[in-house]
């Protein structure tokens, strides 16, 4: 899934909710006039603007009864950082944080309280690129390798596909008409990290060598790996504006 992926989501979200509002001011007053109970103040449809830990999002929820409502949520950002090098300290990398997922939850009311639960399209990754140098080579599993054996190396840590999430919120969407404050606050379960390294050789590097490098990137991989077990969940907490109609 790409970053234009989750933009398109964004998009029609927003396109959607345009149409729903323009069909209700249409075909709606007649109904509404006509239907007026203890439940006129109930919303058919809400959309949020959010920031978090997920990135940026847009939420789109309807009401499925006075209890409970279904969400489709789409976030995406993508950044860089400076960061020292796994590998050396001494070593300043470019760490990207792409983050772009899509979700389907179910809402549970309680007053202005709600319990969420879902879906998560998880297509997070973080890159890391590390530049060795004549001076500073990159250690794998103890060995260090300078500018003459390797001249970069490019490290993605990904995550599982579908993560489950479970978490609680604040904002009734199905009740209360206008602009209200949305806040999120949960765990996704990505599962144990899985982690890539893409290595580039010099061109004057021997064969024997470049296997040798492989062999202790394989170690030092595996190790990574049992580090970032430790960490199956990912914290997520969003915050923004919603407006229900």
């Amino acid at each position: 899934m790409s970053i234009k992926r989750v933009y398109l989501c964004i998009l029609f979200i927003l396109v959607f909710s345009i149409n729903s509002y323009s069909a209700e001011s249409i075909y709606g007053y007649e109904n509404r006039d006509n239907n007026i109970d203890e439940n006129s103040n109930q919303t058919s449809f809400n959309y949020a603007l959010k920031v978090g830990t997920l990135g940026v999002g847009v939420d789109l929820s309807t009401s499925l009864n006075e209890w409970m409502s279904l969400r489709f949520n789409a976030n995406g950002l993508r950044y860089t950082t400076d960061d020292e090098s796994r590998y050396n300290s001494m070593i300043s990398t470019d760490k990207t944080y792409d983050l772009q997922t899509i979700g389907l939850l179910l809402d549970y009311h309680l007053l202005q309280l709600r319990v969420t639960t879902g879906i998560y399209m998880n297509d997070n990754l973080i890159i890391d690129i590390a530049t060795p140098t004549s001076r500073s080579g990159l250690f794998f599993n103890g060995v260090n390798y300078d500018v003459s054996s390797i001249t970069r190396v490019e490290q993605t840590i990904s995550f599982n596909k579908v993560s489950p999430y479970l978490g609680i919120g604040w904002g009734n969407n199905t009740k209360k008409e206008g602009w209200n404050i949305s806040l999120d606050i949960g765990l996704m379960y990505h599962g144990t990290p899985s982690l890539d390294l893409d290595i580039t050789f010099n061109p004057l590097l021997s064969k024997a060598k470049a296997d040798e490098i492989l062999k202790n990137a394989e170690a030092e991989k595996k190790v990574q790996e049992d580090d970032l077990s430790d960490f199956p969940f990912y914290p997520v907490v969003m915050v923004g504006f919603s407006y229900s109609f």
